[in-house]
């Protein structure tokens, strides 16, 4: 019983981290799509900001189904007993790979947001997101 609550747990911490940059991606999303009137985003702003998203979710998607089949796999090697230290660091090792890429594509979007963003609407975009942007460093462009 102990190791299918444990294996359920593995399952559901790469769930849950893939819960967790899809609310960013989503949230992030509204705020340019929502905020585009309020951002001041010209058509061609946002017509960028939509081909960026796109790309991310795409990508973002397709590491997510990886983390999850490896998780998967992680987990029937622990009901198989088949795993032993070595293997499972190699799981591990593997999985933390895949969500730093997942993590890394989601502020590889907003790296390339920015870009397209003046000074003003990169302001704007870190409030709508969330960020206190008056307890920024005044040389920081872009909170990710």
């Amino acid at each position: 019983m102990g190791e299918s609550v444990g294996t359920a747990h593995l399952g559901a911490v790469g769930d849950a981290a893939i819960v967790i940059h899809a609310a960013r991606i989503e949230r992030c999303q509204r705020v340019v799509v929502a905020g585009a009137a309020e951002l001041g985003l010209m058509p061609a702003q946002r017509t960028a900001a939509e081909a960026i998203f796109g790309r991310m979710q795409q990508a973002a998607k397709a590491l997510g189904e990886e983390i999850v089949q490896h998780e998967q796999q992680l987990g029937k090697a622990f009901l198989d007993r088949s795993v032993d230290a070595d293997s499972m660091n190699q799981h591990v090792a593997h999985i933390a790979t895949l969500q730093g890429k997942l993590r890394a594509v989601h502020l590889q979007a907003h790296l390339e947001l920015t870009a397209q963003l003046d000074h003003t609407q990169i302001t704007k975009y870190n409030e709508l997101r969330g960020y206190d942007v008056a307890a920024m460093p005044s040389h920081h462009h872009g909170a990710m």
